[in-house]
């Protein structure tokens, strides 16, 4: 997933972390615009994670940013 992203026309960063402590994963991503980010979200590899998430995670938390320094 991580390396399909990068592939995206709109893709500036896609890392994949992981929080040793709780076990947690973190997808970082940075997109030049909205559109790409829409497209990015309609991609079948996209689909078929967030559809397994459900079944093998308590869920996807999502957090949009916006860098201040």
């Amino acid at each position: 997933m991580v390396s399909k992203s990068r592939r995206e026309d709109a893709c500036i960063q896609y890392d994949l972390h992981e929080d040793i402590v709780n076990h947690t994963f973190i997808f970082h991503e940075e997109w030049s615009d909205q559109i790409g980010l829409n497209q990015h979200n309609q991609q079948s590899y996209i689909l078929n994670f967030v559809e397994k998430s459900v079944e093998l995670s308590d869920g996807i938390t999502i957090y949009k940013t916006d860098q201040i320094a």
